[in-house]
């Protein structure tokens, strides 16, 4: 059960305030989690762990307007709202080689997740601090929104990007729609925050009794982050290359930098953030066992490591894994954030 305090899991909207004014009757958060799963394994050399998950929540609190004729003026929390998650999570170890001399262990994982707004007892969208990440019914929580532009030509004359046509949407929200003027067109969904799939890959190496090498590699995919730093640069500032050299980018993109101060049209700022990153590499040295009897110890051993050693990503700001702290979890907001260091230790 859960009063006001969010969860940080993907499955539950964000709770505003503790008070809860004016509604006594306020209930808890009710989550149901169904998990199926199973463990095996094959000629003793590889196991597998799968399992299932489908979660839903009911009686999500929400924030209400009242009607004036009430006597309270305030918004109102209520349970209104429901939410459901569902994915699966799949862990694959091998021991491929296993002889005196020499080892080779493989292990893998890949999980995924979908996140959805059930039902919002019939109240619009909710912006979640920025005019670009919604709550609202029928989507991922804390969905990112935007005019998408499709087209738009470039004048010398103003070195403005002009004629610009956007997406109408389908049924209100969906992209997919006729072309319309980009002043007139809808915000439209545009991608989710929450990684769909993410996994890892590891190795573990043992040569003789006494060298150990270890890899790790992990990712995460389909999923944005809106790049803030680049917006600065370029929408609030006007100092990125797009600005001083409008005539050698895509005009679809100077139309977002010319025109996405109001935080309406920023599908050029909201950007693909999968990544694979090696995350560690590693040797060990075991010494022989009277090198420890020496010192009084039960083993002796030595390990160089490297961790965050390189990421591949389509993302172009600093780090893909980036956040910024703005009061919520459910937002994907990177600006003025140190990416994770490389590090060398021994």
């Amino acid at each position: 059960l859960q009063t006001y305090a969010p969860q940080t899991g993907p499955g539950d909207l964000p709770i505003v305030s503790p008070q809860f004014p004016g509604n006594p009757d306020l209930k808890p958060e009710r989550g149901q989690e169904l998990e199926v799963g199973f463990e095996a394994s094959i000629i003793k050399r590889i196991g597998i762990d799968f399992t299932y998950f489908d979660k839903h929540t009911k009686d999500a609190i929400l924030q209400r307007q009242s009607a004036p004729s009430s006597g309270f003026p305030n918004a109102q929390f209520v349970n209104i709202g429901r939410i459901s998650n569902h994915g699966f999570e799949l862990g694959i170890n091998a021991n491929a080689v296993s002889r005196r001399s020499f080892t080779w262990d493989i292990g893998t994982s890949v999980s995924t997740t979908t996140d959805h707004i059930d039902d919002m007892g019939g109240l619009p969208f909710i912006t979640v601090v920025l005019p670009f990440h919604r709550n609202e019914a029928g989507y991922p929580i804390g969905a990112l929104f935007s005019k998408i532009v499709r087209s738009a030509t470039y004048d010398p004359a103003t070195k403005k990007a002009v004629n610009a046509i956007c997406d109408g949407g389908i049924n209100g929200d969906h992209p997919g729609g006729p072309d319309v003027p980009c002043a007139s067109a809808p915000m439209l969904f545009n991608g989710t925050i929450t990684p769909k799939i993410s996994g890892a890959v590891n190795t573990t190496v043992g040569i003789g009794r006494f060298v150990k090498l270890h890899g790790m590699a992990d990712f995460r995919k389909n999923y944005k982050i809106f790049d803030a730093d680049l917006y600065n640069r370029c929408s609030a500032f006007g100092y990125c290359f797009g600005n001083v050299n409008p005539d050698q980018i895509d005009p679809k993109e100077l139309y977002v930098y010319q025109n996405g101060g109001p935080l309406t049209v920023t599908d050029a700022y909201q950007r693909n953030a999968s990544f694979w990153r090696l995350r560690e590499v590693s040797a060990t040295f075991t010494g022989p066992v009277n090198w420890a009897q020496r010192v009084n110890a039960s083993a002796v051993s030595l390990t160089i490591a490297g961790r965050n050693l390189h990421t591949w990503t389509p993302y172009p700001g600093l780090d893909p894994e980036n956040r910024s702290a703005i009061q919520t979890q459910n937002i994907a907001f990177d600006q003025a954030v140190t990416p994770a260091l490389a590090q060398f230790l021994t």
